[in-house]
């Protein structure tokens, strides 16, 4: 189609006819196009709005959340680093406050913090981060380096009344067999834990100081001890014991008598703890073992304690007074209702409960037997006067509704009373004899309970009066602290910790009591306290898992370079080269058994002692051959990956002179025979660990290290993974067996005790059927 001027022009024309239009007309389309405008800005102002009252809800929400979690931050429920890793879900470095609750939550129940971390999802650190954390703390036997250092960090903020401190100590069983501590590389044996600790007179808290495996304590590690708390600062006032044979050794050797009770402190006189001088130390036994004593001697069947009258002549207190007053109130509503049979009857671990002691010499007992029981008035004083004592040796709070269970010096009138309480418990347990059937009347020596009871009046009495004439604004002694309540509290922490196994090996016990200086208190999940430790009251030990301001100790106490125990110096093994080749002569193959058995048939049968002896010696080494064939075989196929010319399955090795009837006779084809160069490193080997273990355990500090070093000088060539595995294995071998012996042993001195008390009652009850 062609352009055509005269259409475009009639086109444009009606463009322009079209747009021309009334002034009304404009307004009116102009008013629609505000409208339009205004419609769609009002819907973005109200999606505004929403959207501003959206944020803002979500900024209150997130604010109270905020508020809360600082409140759970500041109360010590989640730290920063566990609110970190909720949030993004990436790893991160656990602090030590975190790893010391941690380990808390941990020992209070396993199957607890498995089900925190896995199922309620809180960030906690793993088992293995716990267990390296573990393994950097270090307890070494002796005063614990660790420990002291958090008491003097401690005592920074102390005054001098808190400086005052008691030190107690004590055994607890242990599991006696062989074990070997892998973070100390050291095989430990103990039948007995030596534990000491101290804690405040006039504050409370406490702290295990110093352990020791199968050691009694001495006159030199007390002094050790001693010296080493005046350097830190504290000023030790008391000590306190059970009366052990042993414990009563150490404080004739220290110069403690009947007359006198303290000792001198071992640091020097001049030197001042504050604004105090070095006091003496007052001695004393435990009171509550002392009152389970005197309850054991009382209720025994064959006698009581024989007492003298004021005016002459001596009345039996016995179990016999005790039986008339629960005949006499017999029934379902009784006067004295906490007296039972038990209280009389009660033997073994059952007996060892001071709640049965406290309950039998009780004020109410006292009352009951003088009210029902008239012909035993004397027995009832006597029951009172021992209840008073005891209320005065134990007070646990400065004011009681009992004046006598005040604390001892509260003011003049309940001191008054007190030592009025003390004077008659004197005069009654100093008079008092064991009566036994060979001696009616009384023994002539006073019992070890009587010796401590008496020990202990008069070191309060003397702690008192000295504190009160050189410490300033001290006033009065709550006496429970002068017992071992806290040590026998820790006694049962470490029983009680970490599964069912009540009576752990010398290993484990070092494990718990390093956990326990490590972790708080499971009890307590924070420290609001103002101080830089808090004081529980019976619970907490001064810990470095305990929060602390403005630095947590436990970085010190983990990582510090002064905290930190370094390892024992290296231990040399003093295996000479002529002792080596003498034991390799010792042990050269010895003729198998069938060489033997052949010899004997060629000389005709002959079997004379000699050839009897040769004969077994041969079967023995013939048969340790064997065995260690079959651990040789054990650690080559646990190190087949490292080295697979260590040996070859059953069912493609070819025969040998390796000893391997053994493996061969148990195998389906799957178990490992050594090759032979590998079968001569582990006889080479088997001489080196027979030199330096011998019969026994080499107790010394880095046992697998010294062996390592020795197998490597015979082989330098051999892998280090290998060596440790055969060193590690055969030294658990060894462990075993002398378990195994010691179990043995055990079983047969119990079989033989059994036996003894059966003879015993059956001669007994044969007297009685002729009698």
């Amino acid at each position: 189609m062609s352009f055509s001027p005269l259409r475009a022009l009639a086109k444009n024309c009606q463009v322009i006819a079209v747009e021309e239009t009334t002034p009304l007309e404009q307004v009116v389309r102009l008013e629609g196009e505000v409208q339009d405008v205004q419609q769609r800005l009002w819907k973005l102002s109200r999606k505004w709005r929403n959207e501003k009252r959206s944020l803002q809800r979500q900024l209150r929400i997130a604010t109270e959340k905020g508020a809360q979690l600082d409140r759970l931050l500041e109360s010590g429920v989640l730290s920063r680093g566990q609110v970190r890793q909720a949030a993004t879900g990436r790893r991160i470095r656990w602090s030590p406050g975190d790893v010391s609750k941690a380990l808390g939550l941990r020992c209070l129940t396993r199957k607890g913090y498995k089900y925190a971390q896995s199922v309620l999802k809180i960030p906690l650190p793993s088992a293995s981060t716990l267990s390296r954390w573990t393994r950097a703390f270090r307890v070494t036997p002796g005063v614990m380096d660790a420990a002291a250092s958090v008491l003097e960090a401690v005592t920074t903020d102390m005054s001098d009344m808190d400086r005052l401190c008691v030190i107690s100590f004590d055994e607890m069983s242990l599991d006696g067999r062989y074990c070997y501590d892998s973070t100390a590389d050291q095989v430990l044996r103990g039948s007995k834990l030596q534990l000491l600790m101290v804690r405040g007179l006039c504050s409370s808290w406490k702290q295990p100081l110093y352990y020791q495996l199968d050691s009694a304590m001495t006159p030199g590690e007390l002094e050790h001890v001693i010296i080493r708390l005046e350097d830190i600062g504290l000023s030790v006032v008391a000590a306190t014991s059970d009366m052990h044979s042993s414990n009563e050794k150490l404080w004739e050797q220290m110069g403690v008598t009947p007359t006198k009770t303290w000792i001198k402190n071992p640091r020097d006189d001049s030197r001042l703890v504050g604004n105090v001088g070095t006091l003496n130390i007052w001695i004393f036994a435990d009171v509550p073992h002392v009152l389970k004593r005197l309850r054991a001697h009382t209720v025994a069947n064959d006698g009581g304690l024989v007492v003298p009258k004021d005016e002459g002549g001596t009345f039996l207190l016995s179990r016999q007074s005790f039986s008339e007053l629960l005949s006499k109130t017999a029934g379902e509503l009784r006067v004295a209702p906490k007296l039972k049979a038990m209280h009389l009857e009660a033997t073994g671990q059952c007996s060892q409960r001071v709640s049965l002691a406290s309950q039998l010499f009780s004020e109410t007992v006292a009352a009951a037997m003088a009210k029902y029981v008239p012909i035993r008035s004397r027995q009832a004083d006597a029951i009172r006067t021992i209840d008073a004592w005891f209320d005065v040796m134990n007070s646990r709070s400065p004011i009681d509704a009992k004046q006598e269970r005040c604390a001892y010096g509260l003011n003049k009138d309940v001191k008054a009373i007190q030592d009025a309480a003390l004077t008659k418990m004197e005069k009654l347990i100093g008079a008092a004899r064991k009566s036994t059937p060979k001696h009616p009347g009384g023994v002539s020596a006073m019992l070890p309970f009587q010796v401590g009871a008496l020990r202990s009046t008069a070191s309060l009495r003397g702690l008192h009066s000295e504190l009160s004439d050189r410490v300033p604004k001290f006033r009065y002694v709550m006496s429970a602290r002068l017992n071992q309540d806290c040590l026998e509290n820790t006694f049962s922490q470490l029983r009680g910790m970490c599964g069912q196994n009540v009576t752990p090996d010398a290993v484990e016990a070092r494990s718990r009591l390093r956990i326990m200086l490590m972790a708080p208190s499971p009890l307590v999940a924070t420290s609001s306290s103002g101080r830089a430790v808090r004081l529980e009251p019976d619970t907490a030990f001064v810990s470095t898992g305990q929060r602390l301001e403005p630095d947590n100790l436990t970085n010190e106490a983990l990582e510090g370079l002064q905290i930190q125990i370094q390892r024992p110096a290296e231990l040399t093994a003093a295996v000479e080269e002529d002792q080596v080749e003498e034991a390799f002569r010792a042990v050269t193959l010895q003729p198998t058994v069938p060489q033997v058995i052949r010899e004997e048939n060629e000389d005709g049968g002959a079997a004379t002692d000699t050839a009897k002896a040769k004969a077994r010696a041969a079967e023995d080494a013939w048969l340790r051959r064997e065995g260690l064939a079959f651990v040789a075989g054990y650690v080559a196929a646990s190190c087949q990956h490292i080295d697979p010319s260590l040996g070859l399955p059953t069912r493609v090795a070819p025969p040998s002179s390796v000893p391997q009837s053994w493996i061969r006779a148990v195998s389906r084809g799957g178990l490992m025979v050594p090759s032979e160069r590998w079968m001569s490193v582990v006889e080479a080997f088997e001489v080196l660990f027979c030199i330096l273990m011998g019969t026994s355990a080499d107790r010394n500090p880095g046992i697998v290290r010294r062996l390592m070093d020795l197998l490597r000088q015979k082989e330098p060539a051999l892998d280090l993974r290998i060596a440790r595995k055969l060193v590690r294995t055969r030294l658990h071998i060894r462990l075993r067996f002398i378990n195994q012996a010691l179990a043995e042993a055990a079983a047969a001195r119990r079989a033989a005790k059994q036996v003894r008390q059966h003879v015993r009652s059956s001669v007994g009850s044969e007297a009685g059927c002729q009698a």
